[in-house]
């Protein structure tokens, strides 16, 4: 009974963890979230049949899913933290006309630890995307409606300022995704528990990219335009790094024997994609800008021992 407990207790907690905004006692039904307690149930089974308690945090054997078009391996590698973002994809359009197309302008999201679920159950992993993109975004200026036409809508703010003033109250969060100008930056020093937890800020550049499954959630209630593509990127020399490891993860490696930022791979997107033209965002005749909800799974890895 004590491990089915702990393994009950993980798995709500992981779920939860992985929207922003407060905890609700309800969700709603989907076969997202159908899916995944069939997966949990399956886990617990197993665990009551070998009376094996939770899994480690140990990253040392986990790895990114493979890409339609596969990605770059990280071989070498030493994979640091993982975490699922849920946020919005922002793009912009230069005027209503039909034969304009919205134009990519970033992103913003939250950021949520997951490591020690791609340690131990990457198979519930690859559905949090699309059950965090099921849950509101209780943020201004970002839609709370689930049947909303494909999870988007326009503003002429800044919505940095959104997640900057939100609370950090959910102890699993490990910060935030932004741009500075073109730049993705993955500000990771943002968990709760204090300098103890914070890992850095990771500032990317593009490589390689994959579309997503045609089998991806498309966006809000299963309804949208389509899954942002995965990414493979660069960390640039401007990352910063700590000397924080997150108990559990890689006991093989001691606590600053790894080397800076290397790489980072966004997978099991959900959502973000615009509408095709500008003409179908329902902007102004002089334009905007597009936010798109999405969410996603992010490995962020670390150069290996003397490998520098």
């Amino acid at each position: 009974m004590k491990t089915t407990t702990l393994l009950a207790s993980f798995f709500t907690a992981a779920l939860v963890s992985a929207r922003p905004g407060r905890q609700r006692a309800e969700y709603p039904w989907t076969p997202a979230l159908a899916g995944y307690y069939e997966k949990v149930a399956l886990h617990i089974q197993e665990a009551k049949s070998s009376g094996q308690t939770p899994g480690s945090c140990d990253l040392a054997g986990a790895a990114p899913p493979i890409a339609p078009a596969p990605l770059p391996t990280p071989d070498g590698l030493v994979l640091a933290h993982v975490a699922v973002g849920r946020g919005v994809q922002n793009y912009t359009c230069t005027s209503n006309a039909a034969d304009v197309k919205p134009v990519a302008a970033g992103a913003l999201a939250h950021l949520y630890n997951a490591s020690c679920m791609a340690a131990s159950y990457p198979d519930l992993l690859s559905l949090m995307p699309d059950l965090a993109l099921q849950y509101p975004l209780e943020n201004p200026g970002i839609p709370d409606d689930s049947s909303s036409d494909g999870g988007y809508t326009t503003t002429s703010n800044n919505l940095l300022s959104v997640y900057a003033s939100g609370d950090p109250s959910d102890g699993a969060l490990s910060g935030h995704h932004f741009f500075d100008a073109k730049t993705p930056v993955f500000e990771l020093n943002s968990s709760p528990t204090g300098p103890s937890t914070h890992l850095g800020v990771v500032r990317g550049k593009a490589n390689r990219n994959s579309t997503a499954p045609a089998s991806s959630c498309p966006g809000v209630g299963w309804q949208g335009n389509g899954a942002v593509a995965w990414l493979y990127l660069d960390a640039t020399p401007e990352s910063q790094t700590t000397d924080v490891k997150f108990d559990g993860v890689n006991p093989g490696v001691a606590a600053g024997a790894e080397e800076g930022w290397k790489h980072i791979y966004r997978v099991n997107t959900a959502g973000g994609m615009p509408p095709k033209t500008c003409a179908e965002a329902g902007l102004d005749v002089g334009g905007g800008v597009i936010s798109v909800q999405y969410a996603a799974n992010y490995w962020y890895y670390k150069g290996a021992p003397g490998s520098s």
